[in-house]
Order: structure tokens, then sequence, then C-alpha cells
């Protein structure tokens, strides 16, 4: 009995440390990819017909330019230099600089693919998406008040995520979550055009 007991802790520790380690395998992994180098991260959000398409282009550490397409319009922020500017109605507008230090600071320390304050994490292991072999993680992302069961999918060789999909349940409708992410070696973030 006693040894019964001693190999079942055994498991139970083996576990909560492989857990542990996948945790931060999967942190490693998007802090990296936040710290690599320039990106692109091209996103969308559904809900029913309802359609949401976000570009956000990061030169690490603190410059981004974000576009955020909606059936209501556009919206576009620029962050580079200590300073932020919204567009309006197709006019660059300076930011108090409140809020540019805040913007900033706010896309020093985002993580990627929703993965702020992921929770729940699992490791796949080797997952084939589409003919190619990745590495697999499940985290439950925050989006919006909502928890989401999201899948990542990470480049072995490089060890850089590629894509991010999930779905939830609202109301009775189902809300669809994806964004890809690229290196973007050449990407630089300017101050928009004076008018």
């Amino acid at each position: 009995m006693r040894l019964a007991f001693l190999a079942f802790a055994a498991v139970l520790l083996g576990t909560a440390g492989a857990q542990a380690d996948c945790a931060a395998d999967f942190a490693a992994i998007m802090h990296h990819g936040r710290e690599v180098g320039p990106f692109r991260v091209e996103g969308e959000a559904s809900v029913g017909a309802l359609r949401m398409v976000t570009v956000t282009e990061v030169v690490p550490p603190d410059a981004a330019h974000v576009h955020v397409s909606t059936p209501q319009g556009d919206q576009e922020v620029i962050v580079t230099g200590g300073q932020a500017w919204g567009n309006v109605k197709g006019f660059w507008l300076p930011l108090d600089e409140a809020t540019a230090r805040q913007m900033q600071t706010d896309f020093a320390l985002a993580g990627i693919l929703y993965s702020d304050k992921a929770q729940n994490v699992q490791c796949l292991g080797e997952t084939m998406v589409d003919g190619t072999q990745y590495l697999g993680f499940k985290y439950d992302a925050a989006i919006a008040n909502f928890t989401v069961p999201m899948t990542v999918y990470v480049d072995p060789a490089s060890r850089l995520p590629v894509r991010t999909e999930g779905t939830m349940q609202s109301g009775g409708d189902t809300a669809r979550f994806s964004a890809t992410y690229k290196l973007a070696p050449d990407l630089k973030i300017v101050p928009p055009p004076k008018p």
C-alpha cells in the first residue's frame, strides 16, 4: 500500500512539474516572439455576420502601428518616439502625453496572440496542421472580459508562434478569434504625415 501511495505521489509530482515546464515553455516562446524583432500580427474576430480585422505592427521595444477595421469604420493609432497619434476620419491627431506614454508602455509589455495573462496552459506536443509540423499549446485567453480557449501553433525550428485560433459561445452565438504572427525585419514605424 505504501509503495502504491509513493508511486501515485510521484505521478502527481511529475504531472505538476510537467505542467509548470509547459507553462514556462509557452511563456518563453511568447516572450521570444515579442522580443526577437519587428513583427506583424494579423487578427480577426467574428460573431455571426460581424467581423473585426486588426493589423498590429510592432518594432520592439515600444513602437507600434495598429489598424482596426469594423463594420462601423476604421481606427488607427501610431505610437513611436514617446508620442502617439490617432486617425480620426482621415485626420491624424496627436494624443496627449500621458496617453502616449501609457500606450507606449502597453505595447512594450503586451503579449502576442492573445497570450497576456494566459491561464491553464497545456502542451499538445507535435501537431500536424495542413501538412506542416508544429508544436501546439492550448490556453485560456482573456479577451474583452471573456475567457476564450485558444490554441497556438509554434514553428519548432525557430520557436516562434505562427498562428492562434479559438472559439467561444456567447448568447447563442459562436465567437471566433484567429491571428497570424510573422517577423517583419524591414518594418519601420514612423510618425504620420503632418497636415
